[in-house]
């Protein structure tokens, strides 16, 4: 069985939290799938899921980017499938923005997460897309003329960033780049740039939300 019957749940010495509010910007739902066996149990038993249980699997989906869809993806499984229900759950989901969390699916729903490492508060945060995450796109895309890269600040953040933070990526880059910028003065460029990203810590860039902004590294970490 892949949970077992709340009984036989961990105890806490009190009851967990079953939310708490999400204001982070999170990616596709694939992502929590890929990570998460309670969602993953959710969505293969959909059929069958207790109402509780499907709730639990709505309040985090919803919020990923293709959240709508996926919930109602989800759902159609169920022989007593509503799409006004299922809508009606999906807009109070959303308006409430508050995913149930790890501890209270393990604690008193009584789900057995078979010892999962991925540390965080809630399932929703196996989809933030973190700061590496947004770089890393920006630095994959292609410029319609690369010699533009001098004059565009957000471009010229991701680069700092990577070159502090991400040395791999950062190395690629330039190699993709390589005839098409000259990279000794980008590098002088970069160098030159009074408050890099990674010094002032920028949150101001396009999809660069600190993941969970209130609950931060309580959720991630």
């Amino acid at each position: 069985m892949p949970y077992v019957q709340s009984e036989s749940a961990p105890q806490a010495s009190r009851p967990a939290e079953s939310t708490e509010k999400f204001t982070g910007t999170a990616g596709e739902a694939a992502r929590v799938f890929e990570k998460c066996a309670f969602m993953r149990h959710c969505r293969d038993n959909a059929a069958t899921l207790p109402e509780p249980f499907w709730y639990a699997l709505i309040s985090n989906i919803v919020l990923c980017a293709d959240g709508k869809e996926q919930c109602h993806a989800c759902s159609r499984a169920y022989t007593g499938y509503s799409a006004a229900e299922t809508d009606a759950k999906i807009a109070h989901a959303i308006t409430a923005a508050k995913p149930h969390t790890c501890a209270y699916i393990q604690q008193t729903m009584g789900f057995n997460c078979g010892g999962c490492m991925a540390g965080c508060k809630a399932p929703i945060a196996l989809a933030v897309i973190t700061k590496a995450d947004a770089v890393k796109n920006l630095l994959e895309a292609d410029l319609e003329d690369w010699i533009d890269v001098f004059a565009d600040a957000q471009y010229l953040d991701a680069l700092c960033y990577a070159k502090a933070h991400m040395p791999g990526d950062y190395a690629r880059f330039k190699a993709h780049v390589k005839g098409k910028v000259n990279i000794p003065d980008l590098e002088r460029c970069l160098m030159n740039m009074s408050e890099p990203f990674y010094r002032r810590g920028r949150t101001d860039l396009t999809c660069w939300a600190e993941p969970f902004d209130e609950l931060g590294a309580q959720i991630l970490h």
